[in-house]
């Protein structure tokens, strides 16, 4: 039985509707809203997200924050290149293969990881195919990580998301990134 405390519904109704389409936007709402997030303690909550200066072929960073309860926990950010080959997609799986790796050196615990690019959410949870060849090995390495870390992929508005959308833009004024 789902409660309806932790569901935020939304009232607009999406374009187009796949079966079962309007169930899975419940739930993932109700693993992106905030009350849901800052109850459990006992949960690792991990925001990431990348960015990039100009898509194709700018700077890509990424960022990413973990939480447990209130407490920020860890955080990291960086460049991961520049010129020819960065798109923001591959800033965005590699902030998301950045989380993981640091959460595959944590003992086993409920984690859960979000970020606001619908593209990466859906095409590693196998929800959307990956098209793109420069993409379906990051994919691969994101799956395999995600599996090893018994973790939860989430979707989340990029309001909610401001934190590591924020690390992502300072890697750039880093000192130590200087290019």
């Amino acid at each position: 039985m789902v409660s309806q405390e932790n569901i935020t519904i939304r009232t607009e109704m999406p374009p187009v509707t796949r079966r079962g389409q309007i169930l899975r936007n419940l739930v993932i709402r109700k693993y992106t809203h905030k009350n849901y997030i800052s109850q459990d303690a006992n949960h690792i909550h991990i925001f990431c997200d990348g960015g990039i200066t100009t898509n194709p072929g700018g700077t890509a960073t990424f960022g990413w924050i973990a939480r447990q309860g209130q407490h920020i926990i860890a955080q990291d950010s960086g460049i991961i290149g520049t010129g020819e080959g960065m798109t923001n997609n591959i800033a965005e799986y590699q902030a998301l293969i950045q989380a993981l790796q640091w959460a595959a050196s944590l003992s086993p615990s409920q984690i859960f990881i979000y970020s606001d690019s619908q593209l990466i959410v859906n095409q590693v949870n196998k929800t959307w195919r990956c098209h793109s060849a420069d993409l379906a090995p990051l994919q691969h390495k994101a799956r395999t990580l995600l599996k090893s870390v018994n973790a939860t992929l989430c979707w989340t508005p990029r309001e909610n998301n401001a934190e590591a959308d924020r690390l992502a833009f300072e890697a750039l004024q880093k000192p130590s990134n200087a290019l």
